[in-house]
């Protein structure tokens, strides 16, 4: 009967996640269906959001140096080979419209910690993950929930073109990663894809990307 729940609760969100094409309404519809489910039965600590071990302020300053790590290796590393294997470059899609546009920049950036920051971090790894595992045990499960919560993740950027989903499944696999070696603490993974997605909004704002 748990696995079956655990089924549905993955399920559910998936189908809101690929069923609205207005922006950031299946992000929003699917995270707010987890917090439904989580808040009554496990609480915001359920989801990960644990005091972090290491006090919040070293967790937010190996946040940014890791963001930084992974945005060096995402431009210099991962894109030239998916650029090469797919022949197609990476695609800003919508967000190129605010570059040299400070508002909107701001805006997109509270949006970059609101919605990937926190709303994707809550689905994708606190609570898919969490019932992903719940549905094959041990390490097996592990790796079977980050690498399809990862699939999901840069699937549903398809805005990007298919360098950019590449990219971002290989991001949502690190991610996934981070979550799992981090004991399922959500803290490290909300400031990291926060600070990744600031660094990404403000290449793009100057015209660097």
């Amino acid at each position: 009967m748990k696995k079956l729940l655990s089924l549905l609760f993955v399920t559910v969100p998936a189908v809101l996640l690929v069923s609205f094409n207005v922006p950031f309404l299946g992000i929003i519809s699917a995270t707010l269906f987890a917090l439904l489910i989580s808040i009554p039965t496990v609480g915001l600590t359920g989801l990960g959001f644990k005091r972090p071990s290491n006090g919040i302020l070293i967790t937010i300053a190996v946040a940014a140096g890791m963001a930084a790590i992974v945005q060096l290796s995402s431009y210099y590393l991962f894109l030239p080979g998916i650029e090469m294997l797919t022949r197609q470059p990476l695609d800003p899609g919508p967000f190129k419209g605010f570059e040299g546009n400070l508002t909107v920049f701001l805006f997109n950036l509270m949006l970059g910690w609101l919605i990937g920051g926190f709303a994707e971090e809550i689905l994708f790894r606190g609570f898919m993950i969490s019932h992903l595992t719940k549905l094959v045990r041990g390490r097996a499960g592990e790796i079977v929930a980050v690498l399809a919560t990862a699939a999901l993740f840069g699937y549903l950027h398809s805005y990007q073109g298919i360098t950019g989903q590449i990219l971002t499944g290989i991001l949502g696999l690190i991610l996934g990663m981070f979550y799992i070696l981090n004991k399922r603490n959500l803290w490290l993974n909300v400031f990291l894809h926060g600070t990744i997605n600031t660094i990404s909004f403000t290449l793009i704002y100057l015209g660097w990307l």
